[in-house]
């Protein structure tokens, strides 16, 4: 579940939206050390600490934060305690748990991201199913590749 969230949160991180935010934060800081009138050293400063701000807190976030997080979901959320079935065809892919049988067609998926470790199928922006990697044989990651990518999900 942590490298679930990890790549969730990387991607977002990696993003051309938080580039831009970061820099429009930058000027925002050179502007306002310029109009106190602190100097082209004090600009140089401010900037140097906030690009290296920019690079560093993304990296212990994921390191540190996004695991701590993602530790008290699983703790909170006992359906993740449960033992899950999954089972996919061309409709769509089924889960199944002690307390819970839902299937979900893939037009109902936004998205697909995958890294070494992690399959995530988007439901939003914010909600995703994730499948690790270990639990599948490498022919089973092709035919749920395949069976998203022929239900046109993205990314897949």
């Amino acid at each position: 579940m942590v490298a679930a969230y990890q790549l969730h949160h990387r991607v977002k991180l990696r993003s051309w939206r938080t580039a831009v935010g970061g820099g429009l934060a930058l000027l925002a800081l050179a502007g306002l050390l310029i109009a106190l009138g602190e100097g082209w050293p004090a600009v140089a400063a401010g900037l140097v600490g906030g690009v290296v701000g920019g690079f560093a807190v993304p990296v212990m976030m994921l390191r540190w934060r996004v695991p701590a997080v993602a530790r008290r979901i699983f703790q909170q959320q006992k359906q993740l305690n449960e033992e899950t079935n999954l089972a996919w065809n061309a409709d769509g892919l089924r889960v199944r748990t002690p307390n819970l049988d839902g299937r979900t067609p893939w037009a109902h998926f936004r998205r697909w991201r995958e890294d070494g470790r992690v399959v995530l199928l988007y439901h939003s922006d914010a909600l995703f199913q994730f499948i690790p990697k270990g639990v599948l044989s490498p022919e089973q990651l092709a035919d749920l590749r395949a069976c998203a990518a022929a239900g046109d999900v993205p990314g897949a």
